[in-house]
């Protein structure tokens, strides 16, 4: 018990950390199985993209609360976040980890 609360804190830690950081997008077209999901982080001001098996969601929903299955292909953009930052991989590769694309706000006139 005390084995398993200490690996899922330490992936819960690493999950938030990002591990490798990415030249191009990786998650604008998903094959089958993987499907397209995003989150918008609204503390960092942010919204990432990833394609998953959705037998995984229920992992990652742990982590992401916010986490939720796209209607679209561009559904960061569909929330005005339109501007391609990076593509990072979260978590521990091998054991619980996901590749995202990370978007920021597009910019706005004053």
């Amino acid at each position: 018990m005390i084995r398993s609360l200490v690996v899922f804190c330490i992936v819960l830690v690493a999950l938030g950390n990002p591990k490798k950081a990415l030249v191009d997008p990786c998650c604008h077209n998903c094959t089958l199985p993987k499907v397209k999901y995003y989150s918008i982080d609204k503390t960092f001001n942010q919204c990432g993209e990833c394609c998953m098996d959705p037998k995984d969601y229920p992992k990652f929903k742990i982590f992401e609360p916010g986490l939720t299955l796209a209607t679209d292909n561009t559904p960061c953009s569909d929330h005005n976040y339109g501007k391609y930052v990076k593509t990072e991989t979260h978590g521990i590769p091998g054991i619980l980890s996901i590749t995202l694309d990370m978007y920021a706000p597009n910019s706005t006139r004053s």
